[in-house]
């Protein structure tokens, strides 16, 4: 009976979970976006998309903004600093200022630039040149900051991080001294003399941290409606995860319960079962005396019957006795 309960119970709460699950399933389903495979996986993805790596293309449609592949489009070859797009048919475009192209780029390799410049924000370094769509960004160390080349590079003002080490370094410099646009150690009375090396402006720090802060904001403003996508995701997620958990939970409870009343009954039961069975052998052990008595009883009677057998059978030969020696006597006196 409570096994059947527990069942009709699963059954009930199942119906609950598929219900909520078409519920929240459409808040699960995301819109899919294409993106282009990378570098390492652009010739296993045209075998399985055209049979041959040749053939494949994915590109950016700048009609849908979006990526497309196709099969067929042919070998097609651009000159450094630009990427294929598709604006109705297949178009080059200059490669972003994140990126740089400095090689003749054909249309079967990549979806974008293959290059990513250097960010040059590594310990002491800022920005001195923001390269081209076809060279890389070139790096410098802030003097300002006291921070000089661990490495003297090809030039002695700048370097370019695709090529040479582009490390800085805190250089100390002795009391009254700083140091230079050409990271020497200079007394102040001279700081403002001519140099090599092109000073830092505070304006171009400025720019430098207004383009890393539109590169950020960029960044943000493509990856919100995603972000907020898996947001929801991962709340649907959990809300569905604690109403199952709350809901096995109480289930589990319920059947405690159930199954703590089932043993409740079952022991008392058995105790009733102990009863009967107690009072079965005191009757049997009550019949058994009663039968050892009556028997004893017939036994007796049985011997007193055969004592007065005996008896009667003592006095008829007693009798039988008495009648002989009576006969013999009445010979005895005829014969006299």
């Amino acid at each position: 009976m409570y096994q059947q309960k527990f069942l009709d119970i699963c059954r009930m709460y199942s119906k609950f979970t598929v219900f909520f699950c078409l519920i929240a399933l459409p808040l699960l389903i995301q819109p899919y976006h294409l993106d282009c495979p990378s570098f390492a996986q652009w010739k296993l993805r045209g075998f399985g998309f055209c049979n041959n790596s040749s053939d494949y293309t994915c590109l950016l449609n700048t009609n849908e903004n979006k990526y497309n592949e196709h099969c067929g489009l042919g070998l097609h070859f651009l000159v450094a600093g630009y990427k294929f797009v598709i604006s109705g048919s297949l178009d080059r475009q200059q490669c972003r200022s994140k990126r740089f192209q400095p090689f003749t780029l054909p249309s079967n390799i990549s979806s974008s630039c293959v290059l990513l410049k250097s960010e040059c924000n590594e310990d002491g370094q800022i920005i001195f040149s923001e390269g081209t769509t076809t060279y890389d960004r070139s790096c410098r160390c802030n003097y300002i900051k006291n921070y000089a080349f661990v490495t003297k590079p090809k030039s002695s003002c700048y370097c370019l991080p695709s090529q040479e080490d582009c490390s800085c370094y805190k250089k100390k410099c002795p009391i009254d001294h700083y140091l230079s646009p050409d990271y020497q150690c200079v007394h102040f009375s001279k700081l403002t003399g001519i140099f090599q090396c092109p000073e830092i402006h505070k304006k171009k720090i400025q720019q430098c941290v207004d383009t890393t802060e539109e590169l950020l904001t960029m960044k943000s403003t493509q990856d919100m409606n995603s972000s907020m996508n898996i947001l929801v995701i991962h709340v649907v997620a959990m809300i569905l995860v604690i109403v199952l958990c709350v809901g096995f939970f109480v289930l589990g409870k319920y059947f405690q319960h159930d199954q703590e009343l089932f043993k409740q009954n079952l022991l008392e039961e058995i105790e009733i079962l102990k009863l009967k069975r107690a009072c079965a052998q005191l009757m049997i052990k009550f019949e058994d005396k009663y039968v050892q008595r009556k028997s004893s009883l017939l036994y007796v009677k049985v011997e007193v019957q055969d004592a007065s057998i005996q008896c009667m059978v003592a006095f008829e030969m007693t009798r039988d006795e008495s009648v002989q020696c009576e006969s013999e006597l009445l010979q005895d006196s005829l014969i006299q």
